[in-house]
Formats: C-alpha cells, sequence, structure tokens
C-alpha cells in the first residue's frame, strides 16, 4: 500500500468515527501513528540506501579518475634465494631468524661437523704414516733394496689419503652456513637443534636494498619504452603515494593474458606486455608484494 492510500483511508476511517459519534457509538481512539508509522520507516530506509548507492558511485569514480593518471600497475619482487645445507647434521647454531640482516658471506648457521672432524684427525694420522712410508721405500728404490712397485703403491696412498683430507676440510668448512649475497631473511624453515639436510631448505634470503616492479603495459603504451628508460614509479606510503624513480630492465618478447590480480590502463585489452624496472630501495619502504604504478615519462 502505497502512502498516499493510507492516508486516504486513514481519512475514511476519521470519517466514519464522526458519524457514529452522532448516534453515541462508543469508539477506540483513533491511532494515526500506526497508519503512518510503516510508511515513514520505509521512506526513512529508501533515504539511507540511495544516499549509500550515491556515496558508493562517487568513490568509483574517483578511483578511476586516480587509476587513470597512471600507465601500468604492478607488484614488488625480488630475487628470492633458498639456503640449504651442504652436509646432514643435527644444526648447532642458527642465527637466521626471520627480518634478520646479513652481509655477504657472514655466518648463519653451522651444522655439527663432530663426526667430520674426528675422522679428519684419523685420515691425518695415516697421512703422516703413509709419507713416511713413501720416503723410506723410495730410499730403499734408490739404493737398489727395493722395488719400483713398492715406492708407487706407497705414493698412490700418501696422494689418495692427502685427497680424502682434503674433501674432509671442505665439508667442515661447507657446515658452516654463510649468506649468498648481502641481504634480509625472509623466512625461515628450520631451528636450532633440528636435522638438516641438503634436500630440505633452511630459509629463504633477498636483497630488498633493491627491488623489482612487474608491470603490465597494453599494446598503445609498450612501444613507448625501451630498456634504460627511466620512469616514475608511485607507491603507497604514509597515507598517500611517495614517487620513486626506476629503470627500465626487462621487456617481454610476447604478449600475455592480463593476470587476475592485475589491472591494466585499459580493461578491453585482453593482451599485454610485461616489463620490469628496478627500483633503488635503501630505506626498505618498498616491501616485497605490494602493488605499484607507473608513469611514463614521455607519456602524454
Amino acid at each position: 500500500m502505497t502512502g498516499r492510500s493510507r492516508a486516504r483511508k486513514g481519512f475514511e476511517i476519521h470519517n466514519e468515527r464522526e458519524k457514529m459519534k452522532k448516534y453515541n457509538v462508543k469508539l477506540a481512539p483513533l491511532n494515526l501513528a500506526r497508519i503512518f508509522t510503516p510508511n515513514l520507516k520505509a521512506f526513512a530506509f529508501n533515504f539511507t540506501q540511495n544516499i549509500a548507492f550515491a556515496l558508493l558511485v562517487a568513490f568509483f569514480v574517483n578511483a578511476c579518475s586516480s587509476e587513470s593518471e597512471f600507465d601500468a600497475m604492478g607488484m614488488f619482487e625480488a630475487d628470492e634465494v633458498l639456503v640449504s645445507a651442504q652436509n646432514s647434521g643435527e644444526i648447532v647454531e642458527f642465527m637466521a631468524n626471520e627480518g634478520q640482516k646479513f652481509a655477504q658471506n657472514e655466518l648463519c648457521a653451522r651444522i655439527d661437523t663432530t663426526q667430520l672432524e674426528l675422522t679428519r684427525d684419523k685420515v691425518q694420522l695415516q697421512l703422516a704414516s703413509a709419507t713416511r712410508e713413501r720416503a723410506r721405500l723410495g730410499r730403499l728404490y734408490r739404493a737398489n733394496a727395493g722395488t719400483k712397485k713398492s715406492y708407487d703403491d706407497a705414493l698412490l696412498n700418501e696422494q689418495l689419503l692427502a685427497k680424502e683430507l682434503d674433501l674432509l676440510s671442505d665439508n667442515i668448512e661447507k657446515a658452516s652456513i654463510k649468506a649468498p649475497i648481502k641481504g634480509v631473511v625472509l623466512e625461515k624453515y628450520a631451528n636450532l637443534g633440528e636435522f638438516a639436510s641438503p634436500a630440505k631448505p633452511l630459509f629463504k634470503f633477498a636483497d630488498t636494498s633493491k627491488l623489482r616492479l612487474k608491470a603490465y603495459l597494453i599494446n598503445a603504451d609498450i612501444s613507448k619504452v625501451a630498456l634504460g628508460d627511466e620512469v616514475a614509479v608511485f607507491a603507497d606510503y604514509d597515507g598517500g603515494l611517495k614517487e620513486y624513480s626506476g629503470i627500465v630492465s626487462w621487456i617481454a618478447s610476447k604478449a600475455e593474458f592480463t593476470p587476475k590480480t592485475i589491472m591494466s590502463k585499459d580493461e578491453r585489452e585482453n593482451l599485454i606486455y610485461a616489463i620490469k624496472i628496478d627500483v633503488p630501495n635503501p630505506q626498505n619502504e618498498l616491501k616485497i608484494g605490494a602493488y605499484g604504478q607507473i608513469r611514463l615519462k614521455n607519456s602524454e
């Protein structure tokens, strides 16, 4: 029932009550609020819906106009390195906590080398004995008191033990796990006291001092960029946008379909071209996985 029909019904009821008063008929008090209140509630609800819809449309229009200021968008990424142990054994030292920064070749973890060191000491003793034996047989051979084969066998045994000692020393050195590059630990997959093996990564490492923005350009814009070009990169910072300078380091040789997580400049374009832009990040303001937008220097 509309508001007008409700009002008409109210007046009709009022007129009937006035007629009945003439014949001394007692009537219950007329509750006009009961008639008009539902209509007022419906009007207030519809008014609130209209205001909310208008605000949503205004926000969407503003967002679209802001995004149109940029030529492409994408996500920041870095060259991530999975660091594993080269030997099997218990982890006796582990300093690679998430967020921890390391210089290149700085010690991050260490695997137990007790058995390797005992074996090395044993081989060192065997090598010392083999060296003496080779020297003794050499003197006998030169004095025509021994055979050349005995001397050659002793020499070969000495060389094999020396190689085995070098291998053990190398394995002991590899038990000290060092940072492959300067960077920060992104994730760790092991803890102190656990058993490490070459097939099990210990932590993920990346250099965040320079991130790479992988953005996507439509066909009309891909001809405007070349390797080595400087572009303006924008990212969220302190409630607004901050501009950074980036260098185009890679351009895709063929088009691809638009990723679901990325919006292109023209949503009607199904095929786009990926580019990578190196962006210095000395203060670590940019984060891996965050969105960034670019504006070409020669865009109109």
